[in-house]
This record gives C-alpha cells, sequence and structure tokens, in this order.
C-alpha cells in the first residue's frame, strides 16, 4: 500500500496571495505529494453570476453587468498572484483571461464548465507558489482521470485513468469539486464536493490519510459559538456520518463514504496554525463520542413508496444537505432547507405525485449516542427539553429514539440555553490512556509503582497499561495488564521479540490515545520513534538519545509528530523529575528568546566535586561513588563528559538552536590520557591525585570551586557551546549546590539581568520516575 498523504485546502484557506504563499510554505514543511484545492474565495460566487447572466437575453445591461463582473474577476485573481514573479503573473493572467473567451463567452456553455474555472486557476496558482519556492510541481485537472455517471463515481475507471500520474516526484496539484462524464461533459460533486474530491482520491491512490485544511480546529460535539466544550482529538467515521446525516454541516455524508469500509484516516486542521493545530483525527476505529446538533425551522417532508435508487436522487438533488430523520424500506422523512424545497417542489410534485406529504416546518434537535448507553440517558434528555420547552412556549412534536440516535422536533429553533442544558445531560465519559513501556530498569520499575498508587485516582481518564517490554522480551495484551503484578507478570509470561513485533502491536491497538513510555539507556530504540508515532503513539522518554538523533532525524520525528497529531515529552532526559525543558519551553512559546543556558547537569560529576576538599584522595571519592551506583560501571564514561555534552544539546535545541553533538566541544574532566580504555584508572590514580588536587589548591586560593559546567551562548551571528571544568566563584549559583544536585541558569531576553535558577537532585530513580508521571499528567492535559 502507498502511504501518500493528501492535502485539502479550502477557498477561506486560500482567499489572498499572502494565503497561497503561506498554504505552499505548509505544503513544503511536509512530506505530502498530493494537494486538492478548491476555488479560491470569492471566485465560484462571481463565476456562478457570470453564468446566470450568460442565460439571460442580449442586452445592452447584460453586456456591460459582464463586462463588470468579468473585470471584477480578472482584479480578483490578479491580486492572487502577488508574491509570484511578474513573468509568472503575467502568463498566469494570461492564461486566464483565454480561459474567460474560451469559456464564459462560449455559447452553449453548461454551468458546470464555468464554475469549474475556479478550482482550475487555483490548482494553477498554488503550483506557481510551489514552483516559485524551487520545487518542481504540476496543476493537474481532475478532469483528466475522475469519471461519474448519474451522481455515481465510477471508482474502477478512475483509478485506471490515474495510473499514468502516479510516480511523480515534484508536487500534484488536483482541482476539487469537478469530473467528467462518460460523455466527456463537465460535472460536479456538489456541496463540498473538494472535500469529497479528497477522500476519492486517497481511495484511488491507496494513500493512507486526507488532512482538510479549514479555517476551524477541528471538531467539536457541539456546536462551540453556542455551547462551550473542548475540541475532539478524534471521532468514529460512522459516527460522523450519522451527525452528518442529522444536517450537520461540519463534514459532508459523501465526503465520509470512502472511508466507512477502509482504514482511511480524516484529520480537521485550522490553516492559520499550520502544525501546531492539533485538530481532530477521524477513523472508524475511534472511541464513541456523545455528539449534540440542531438546526433552524426547515421544511419536514415525508416520502412514501420510494425505492432506494429514488432516495438517492432525492438526496442528490439537494444543495444543502438535508437531515434524514427515517429512512426505513420504502419510506424516508427528511428536514429541507426551504430554498431547496421551494426550489425543487415542481420537481417533487412531477416525479414523486401522491407520495410526497408537507408535513411544515419543524426544527431538530440530534444526539449522536456514546458508548455505554443507556435509557435514562434519553430520559434525561426528554424530561430537559420538555420543561425548556415550556418555559419558551416551544412545542415538540416528535421523538425518535435509536440504537444510534435521538432525534427530537420542535415547532421552532431551540434557544441556546435548551443546548447548554442537553449537553450538560450527557455522559462524561473517562477516556482510556493506552499504556506501553519500554524498560523496566530501576527508573521502569519505580514508575510502574507509583503509577500504580496513583491509578484508581487518575483525573478525567482511566490508565491500561497493554505491553511491557525490554531489550529481549516482551508482554503484549489489548485486553489490558494489571499494573500493580505487571512485574511479576512479566518474569513469567515475557517472551522474545523484534522490533518490528513491538511497532505491529501499537498498529493493532485500537485506542484513542496511545503513550509509549522510553525508559531505557538504548541507542537504537530512538529509531523506531517514527513508526510508532505512524502507530498512533504519543512518546514520553527519559532516553537521552532519543533527543540527541542528529538534526536531520529529529526534524524528520518533529514533522512526523505534528502529522499524526501526537506529542513528545521528554523533561526527564535532563534534570530528572526538575521542570527544566518545560520552563524553556513556556519561554520560547510565548515569544521570549533565550540568549544563554549554562549549569551543572551530571549529579555524579556533581557529588564529586561537592566532596572532594582536598583532604580525601579524589580516587577514593570515585571509588565510593561506584560503590554507591552513582556512577556508571566504568566511571570513565561518567568522567568523559558526554553524558553533560548530551544534556546540554537537547537544552540547545528546546531553546531553537538546531545543533549537532558535534558542535559542542568538549573537554573530560579529566584529561585525555587518563581515560585510555587500554590503561586501567587503578594504575593511574596517583598521577590523577596529583593533578586534580593541583588544581583544587589553586581554585582554593582564588575563592573559588571546582565545577563541571555545560555552557551555551546564542550569539547574533551563531552560538558558543561547551562543557568543561570550570572554576566559579563561591558565591555562585553553581557553587551553591549540595552533592548530586543539579543546577540551571536560563538566561533570556526578558530575564537578561536576573537569570532563571534552577536547582534540585537532578538524579535517583524516585524523582525520576515522578517526572515520568509528571509528563503522563501534562500529556493528559493537552490530549
Amino acid at each position: 500500500m502507498s502511504h501518500d498523504r493528501v492535502f485539502k485546502f479550502g477557498g477561506s484557506s486560500l482567499a489572498s496571495a499572502a494565503n497561497y504563499r503561506d498554504v505552499a510554505a505548509l505544503v513544503c514543511q511536509s512530506e505530502v505529494k498530493w494537494v486538492v484545492v478548491s476555488a479560491a474565495g470569492d471566485t465560484t460566487d462571481l463565476l456562478l453570476a457570470l453564468a446566470e447572466l450568460s442565460i439571460q437575453a442580449n442586452s445592452p445591461q447584460q453586456t456591460q453587468s459582464q463586462d463588470f463582473l468579468i473585470s471584477q474577476l480578472i482584479s480578483y485573481q490578479r491580486g492572487l498572484l502577488l508574491f509570484l514573479p511578474e513573468h509568472v503573473q503575467y502568463n498566469l493572467i494570461e492564461q486566464i483571461q483565454l480561459d474567460v473567451c474560451d469559456v464564459i463567452l462560449k455559447e452553449g456553455v453548461t454551468l458546470d464548465e464555468v464554475v469549474a474555472l475556479g478550482e482550475h486557476w487555483s490548482s494553477r496558482i498554488l503550483s506557481a507558489y510551489l514552483q516559485a519556492r524551487g520545487n518542481t510541481a504540476r496543476a493537474l485537472d481532475a478532469r483528466d482521470f475522475f469519471r461519474q455517471e448519474n451522481g455515481q463515481f465510477d471508482a474502477g475507471t478512475s483509478r485506471t485513468l490515474i495510473k499514468p500520474y502516479l510516480g511523480f516526484a515534484g508536487y500534484s496539484v488536483v482541482t476539487g469539486y469537478i469530473a467528467r462524464d462518460h460523455a466527456g461533459q463537465t460535472v460536479t460533486f456538489g456541496r463540498n464536493g473538494s472535500d469529497y474530491t479528497a477522500t476519492l482520491l486517497a481511495d484511488i491512490i491507496d494513500a493512507k490519510d486526507v488532512v482538510l485544511w479549514t479555517d476551524v480546529d477541528g471538531i467539536y460535539a457541539a456546536d462551540p459559538r453556542k455551547v462551550h466544550n473542548d475540541r475532539l482529538t478524534e471521532v468514529s467515521t460512522h459516527q460522523l456520518s450519522l451527525l452528518a446525516r442529522l444536517g450537520n454541516p461540519i463534514i459532508h455524508l459523501k465526503t465520509l463514504q470512502p472511508m466507512l469500509q477502509s482504514d482511511l484516516t480524516l484529520h480537521v486542521r485550522q490553516t492559520d496554525l499550520g502544525f501546531q493545530s492539533q485538530g481532530t483525527r477521524v477513523n472508524r476505529h475511534a472511541q464513541q463520542q456523545w455528539l449534540l446538533t440542531n438546526t433552524n425551522l426547515r421544511r419536514h417532508l415525508v416520502l412514501q413508496d420510494v425505492n432506494q435508487r429514488e432516495k438517492e436522487t432525492i438526496l442528490n438533488a439537494f444543495t444543502s444537505s438535508p437531515a434524514v430523520l427515517v429512512d426505513d424500506h420504502e419510506r424516508i422523512e427528511l428536514l429541507v432547507e426551504e430554498d431547496d424545497y421551494a426550489r425543487l417542489k415542481p420537481f417533487l410534485d412531477t416525479v414523486f405525485t401522491q407520495r410526497v406529504k408537507d408535513e411544515g416546518q419543524a426544527a431538530l434537535i440530534g444526539v449522536v449516542r456514546g458508548k455505554d448507553s443507556e435509557n435514562q440517558v434519553f430520559d434525561a434528555l426528554s424530561t430537559v427539553l420538555h420543561a425548556q420547552a415550556i418555559q419558551s412556549e416551544t412545542k415538540v412534536l416528535k421523538e425518535i429514539a435509536t440504537d444510534d440516535q435521538y432525534i427530537w422536533l420542535l415547532d421552532a429553533p431551540c434557544e441556546p440555553e435548551t443546548l447548554i442544558a442537553l449537553f450538560g445531560c450527557l455522559p462524561s465519559q473517562k477516556e482510556s490512556i493506552a499504556l506501553v513501556v519500554a524498560g523496566i530498569g530501576q527508573v521502569g520499575q519505580t514508575f510502574l509503582q507509583q503509577l500504580s498508587a496513583l491509578q484508581a485516582n487518575w483525573p478525567n481518564h482511566s490508565l491500561q497499561l497493554v505491553g511491557i517490554c525490554n531489550s529481549k522480551q516482551a508482554i503484549f495484551d489489548k485486553s489490558g495488564l494489571l499494573i500493580p503484578s505487571a512485574l511479576s507478570d512479566f518474569q513469567q509470561y515475557a517472551q522474545s521479540y523484534q522490533p518490528s513485533d513491538l511497532v505491529e502491536f501499537c498498529h493493532a491497538v485500537q485506542s484513542k490515545h496511545l503513550v509509549f513510555f522510553d525508559l531505557t539507556a538504548s541507542q537504537d530504540l530512538p529509531t523506531l520513534y517514527p513508526q510508532l508515532v505512524e502507530a498512533g503513539c504519543h512518546l514520553i522518554g527519559a532516553n537521552k538519545h532519543g533527543k540527541t538523533q542528529p538534526i536531520d532525524l529529529e526534524q524528520t520525528l518533529q514533522e512526523c509528530l505534528s502529522n499524526e497529531g501526537r506529542v513528545y515529552l521528554s523533561n526527564t532526559t535532563v534534570g530528572a523529575g526538575l521542570p527544566v525543558q518545560h520552563t524553556i519551553q513556556e519561554l520560547t512559546e510565548t515569544g521570549d528568546r533565550i540568549t544563554q543556558i549554562q549549569g551543572i547537569f551530571s549529579g555524579t560529576l556533581s557529588w564529586l566535586l561537592c566532596q572532594f576538599d582536598g583532604q580525601r584522595r579524589f580516587s577514593e571519592l570515585v571509588q565510593e561513588a561506584q560503590s554507591l551506583g552513582y556512577t556508571e560501571p566504568d566511571p570513565r564514561e561518567d568522567i568523559s563528559g558526554g553524558d553533560v555534552q548530551r544534556k546540554l544539546l537537547i537544552l540547545a535545541r528546546e531553546a531553537g538552536v538546531p545543533l549537532n553533538i558535534s558542535d559542542i566541544e568538549i573537554d573530560p574532566l579529566l584529561p585525555s590520557q587518563f581515560l585510555n580504555p587500554e590503561v586501567t584508572l587503578a594504575s593511574q590514580w596517583d598521577d590523577i591525585d596529583a593533578w586534580i588536587l593541583s588544581l583544587y589548591q589553586r581554585a582554593n586560593r582564588q575563592k573559588c570551586c571546582l565545577r563541571y559546567v555545560g555552557s551555551l551562548r546564542v550569539l547574533k551571528d551563531g552560538y558558543q557551546a561547551n562543557v568543561r571544568l570550570e572554576m566559579v566563584s563561591r558565591d555562585s549559583d553553581l557553587a551553591a549546590i549540595r552533592p548530586c544536585d543539579n543546577v540551571f541558569q536560563i538566561q533570556s531576553e526578558r530575564y537578561a539581568e536576573n537569570p532563571i535558577v534552577i536547582r534540585g537532585p537532578g538524579a535517583g530513580n524516585d524523582v525520576t520516575a515522578a517526572g515520568v508521571i509528571a509528563d503522563l499528567k501534562r500529556l493528559c492535559h493537552q490530549i
């Protein structure tokens, strides 16, 4: 299967030259190769006005109006080209003027042919903006490969016709909304046709997902303009299709049709926010949600003795989305917009004579049922609605309850207060979060112990452990593991596995929220992060290697996280549980600029240098630290300074400085001649002790202390980054620490004179595990 992704941009996202420029930049930040576009801004309205004029009798007034509209149309298109090179602008305007002559002014032109120009121009313009950024791009007319007959999309023929267009290395910008019939005539997909184009295109090229870039940041359980509620992170395709059948306009039913029997995922995200927009994911495996919708007054129609084909003809005939109240065998009940009804009444009266009954006007309140639904929910909603109806002198005309939804018809639109009261009756369900933990060493064991104590009272979410693994063995269970007995279950039931098994299992976990914890020190596991994110995982890690990969791999991971709407939290990679990374993130996210970071980042080296007072031999302290478990089995790994170098790299990247590990100068705590792995430390202790004692005595004479310091300075034209042994003044924040403490000084433009100082234990199983718990709580707030 192809892993192509399809982006779709609506008219509001392409309403100005600045919009086109920003959309081109957004496309270039991703790996997407297929883009579907609507007509820009007011283009379709102007084309419709011109089409209406073209069918009127010729008159001086008609010609004058036509000339005025053509002038407006071309002027608007010219304004969209503002940020393109002049010769490109000239060529595009020349093509647009030719289209006006060849199509709009052509005798006998159809409405669909005129309206199709909007998408055609939009495709050309965005393609030009992508080319102007140095990319290979082409504008594709969907009529060259999309076929539709009598309102039915011909997927087989379309799949065959598109094959010659596959494999193109650059960007393909496809016209939305339009296709051809088998006779070669232009046809359109109707309302929300460009959204439908995007899901159809994704289906026939075997893409994995579609992103609809819009002017809203996702889908809500109720209209956020009327009822305060949070954006849904995920909703099922089936439930969204039920919402669409109730007349809700957020996503048209036909847009969802290619997804109902496939694993295609739809993302609804806000263009203005770019990849910062988390949006809403739509797929058929999502957890069920309670959804509330309502309509204004519409015409209530009942059609009897109609077959399935006639039902489809009726539904496709309406411009706006009708609400389907009942669809039983040969009977269908609809709520349709008054304008639509007035336009189609002659057709209905002629074709469905004596089979259409006008029940008058009605407004709808609909609820799509979530999981764990009981009849008392319907009873509670009905009680509130009837009470509110009496108060507002509104009559409840009809009630319908099915396995999937509740419907009420009223003789007047629902008041906002009623919607708020109804929304308050919907069950507030704890969302389930599935957890996979890699690493069951001391930190991993402590984390599971702390999590077990907190699980029962975890707010707003239920925690479900579904997997544990170390480097060789794993225990995976989609139905869940008991956290208190997880470690003993691992000892008894764990089996060998391959990395691909881990990724495959995460794909198979059908949970709205899946979190992968990397509590290992593995250098190899972080290479799986992009695959795990694509499998639906959020990431929480204490593994420094996950945050110190080469910058190109780091950028690939960040793009993957953004594309999948997932989060990577790693505060414990530096400072254990101290809020160092969070502080840097909050400063930069609020517009501050980090100018300097320095501090003591190694608890081991902190302990050694705080304990060394010139009286005891330094070698004795190293051996004591080793016996206490403060150092690695070979202390040279700590003394080399590599751990401090990695931590400084992590903080630099958090501050927006894109360094690689080789960009940070490193001087080990001891000179390199003492770190030769072919020579034992024991044979060099006398020389090491003498060397470090002389440094200590010199620092003491200058009223200074020895500290191993990491330092980053952000300059106007670059940066300075190094880790090394330094003499620091005794009254410095870097001197006033306890053994094992870390200290971080963060200087920014806002905190230039008085830097932020964070000090505390920088190592330890308890504080590190607690920091991982804090990251999980932070993630729960974000989702």
